[in-house]
């Protein structure tokens, strides 16, 4: 299918937004469902519900479901985005207007997913604030702000899906936390897994990220011919691209020290520090090997 053309409709449509408000009831069901079968399969999920009953403010047991969650969702989300991509041809001639029935889709699912993870940061604030939740939740707003003003004016999707592929560093992030929590952090897969999140890391986000800044910066232009093109160029590149490239910069140079002390000998004793967020990315890649 061809990409299409801006349209004269400059707001998001129903499906768009039943799309949206679906898919965060999905991710809510998904992550009541994932502490119903952890809890009846998994020793360790067990040993953590019994852990937040007796010390204050402790729940990684939230931690373990949005965990699950945000795996499955980077997988999905990291495939549809690289395939929409590569069927509809969106990087092809100037990017910043194409998109199809699937663009709208998956970042209308996309907006979903972040619109629940915001809702489980916002409701365990007393559990998340002392790791990062504030930034977690800003960051969640900004991409809201972003990838809605982008859906609604059929703008730049080429970019909004490439930097939501980046969420495939995700699943190494989560492994690493999850095989700490059970126990093997001493085993190789610990090891080889870590590995695999400082390379993906460095491929996905510290290389890739600052080359689409500049490829979007080269075609800019283009966005201030779309209605409040100015607010959008501000948001996508000043609140949002720029900043998450910094930030991507920021944390693969401290996952890469952590990588380096281990390499060197250092222990792996803080594994657990993965972050007590659900699904930040790089802030949780940084909590868990800065102090290695």
């Amino acid at each position: 299918m061809s990409a299409l053309v801006l349209s004269d409709r400059h707001s998001l449509t129903f499906l768009e937004i039943y799309a949206w408000i679906s898919s965060t009831i999905f991710f809510y069901l998904l992550y009541l469902l994932s502490g119903a079968v952890s809890s009846k399969f998994s020793a360790p999920y067990r040993r953590i519900v019994q852990a937040k009953c007796t010390l204050k403010n402790n729940r990684q047991d939230v931690d373990w479901n949005t965990r699950v969650v945000s795996t499955i969702h980077a997988v999905v989300i990291s495939a549809a985005c690289v395939h929409t991509i590569l069927y509809d041809r969106l990087y092809e001639d100037a990017p910043t207007g194409k998109y199809t029935i699937r663009t709208q889709a998956v970042l209308a699912v996309f907006l979903g997913y972040i619109s629940y993870d915001l809702a489980v940061v916002l409701a365990n604030y007393q559990y998340f604030r002392h790791a990062g939740g504030a930034s977690a939740a800003a960051h969640h707003l900004l991409v809201l702000v972003s990838y809605s003003l982008g859906l609604s004016q059929r703008a730049c999707h080429f970019y909004l899906l490439c930097f939501a592929s980046t969420e495939l560093t995700t699943p190494f992030i989560n492994l690493r936390w999850f095989l700490y929590e059970s126990g093997h952090k001493d085993g190789l897969a610990y090891k080889v897994n870590g590995f695999l999140m400082w390379l993906s890391f460095t491929i996905v986000r510290a290389a890739f990220c600052p080359y689409l800044l500049y490829h979007f910066l080269s075609n800019a232009e283009s966005v201030y011919n779309y209605p409040f093109g100015s607010v959008f160029f501000i948001s996508e590149v000043i609140g949002y691209i720029f900043a998450i490239t910094l930030l991507n910069w920021y944390w693969w140079a401290l996952i890469t020290k952590g990588l380096l002390k281990v390499l060197l000998g250092g222990s792996a004793k803080n594994g657990q520090q993965l972050s007590k967020q659900p699904s930040r990315n790089g802030m949780e890649a940084t909590k868990q090997l800065k102090e290695q």
